[in-house]
């Protein structure tokens, strides 16, 4: 089966089965302990229905699947998990933990939709549909509101004033958001440091001081569904779509994502058109 067909049933394949897990999952969250025998059944009929379609789907789109599921299924026991503690707080009246349990749905609950979104756009890319605003952007400005929504004390910022280049400001500060918040999560330990140098073109830089990224995967780290441990039993939450993703874009605004062969940790530079 060529690449492209093998893609559309893969889209339709996810869709499918995230409607079920969704609504599956929703209802769960609202009321944990309540059993109804229809929801089960409308996931299984959406995975049963994803399956007849894709009959021929390969070995390679069901091995990602798997991850993406795994993903997923991380995510909802979590969530799963403080619903019912927040439910047996409740009922023996100690409510004093219900509102940090709550925020950690709500973090788990973002970033499933987070996964769900990265699917989109990258479907958007493939078949062409992802708009873009490209115009004049103040670098600066945009790496400061990404790293604010990553808040940490091991983050350094070393991104000179008037910093300007050609970009989607949305679409840079996502970039961004999401280097940093791999390179804190596979790099628990050292500074993770956002550099910024202008020339004919413009690069930010983003580099920690963990382990880096294994020769193995050096090759294949861009693609759609890589991670660095691929074991079902890795530690860290995420599906290998975020790379994919900030690479597609960086190139959508006449730039690159590239991972830096040389360092202890691991460097990614973002190359933009300088405005």
């Amino acid at each position: 089966m060529d690449d492209a067909r093998d893609a559309r049933w893969i889209q339709v394949f996810l869709a499918l089965c995230a409607v079920g897990i969704l609504v599956t999952g929703f209802a769960s969250w609202t009321r944990p302990m309540t059993y109804n025998p229809m929801l089960p059944r409308v996931a299984i009929m959406a995975l049963g229905l994803g399956v007849s379609l894709a009959p021929e789907l390969s070995s390679w789109a069901a091995r990602h699947l798997r991850d993406l599921f795994w993903s997923w299924g991380v995510v909802a026991t979590a969530v799963r998990g403080y619903a019912e503690l927040i439910e047996d707080a409740v009922a023996d009246g100690d409510v004093e933990d219900v509102p940090r349990d709550l925020e950690r749905i709500r973090r788990a609950s973002d970033h499933l939709l987070g996964l769900i979104d990265q699917i989109l756009d990258l479907t958007r890319i493939e078949r062409g549909e992802l708009d873009l605003t490209v115009g004049r952007v103040d670098v600066g400005d945009v790496v400061r509101a990404a790293v604010a929504r990553v808040p940490s004390d091991r983050l350094a910022l070393d991104v000179p004033a008037g910093l300007v280049a050609r970009a989607d400001a949305d679409r840079l500060g996502q970039i961004v958001g999401h280097l940093v918040d791999n390179a804190l999560k596979f790099a628990p330990d050292g500074t993770v440091t956002v550099s910024g140098t202008a020339g004919e073109r413009v690069t930010l830089t983003v580099t920690d001081e963990g382990p880096g990224v294994p020769e193995a995967d050096r090759t294949r780290i861009f693609e759609p569904f890589v991670m660095g441990d691929a074991s079902s039993t890795r530690a860290r939450t995420g599906a290998g779509l975020g790379l994919a993703l900030a690479r597609d874009l960086a190139l959508l605004m006449g730039g690159d994502l590239q991972l830096e062969p040389d360092g202890p940790g691991a460097r990614f530079t973002v190359t933009l058109t300088a405005a």
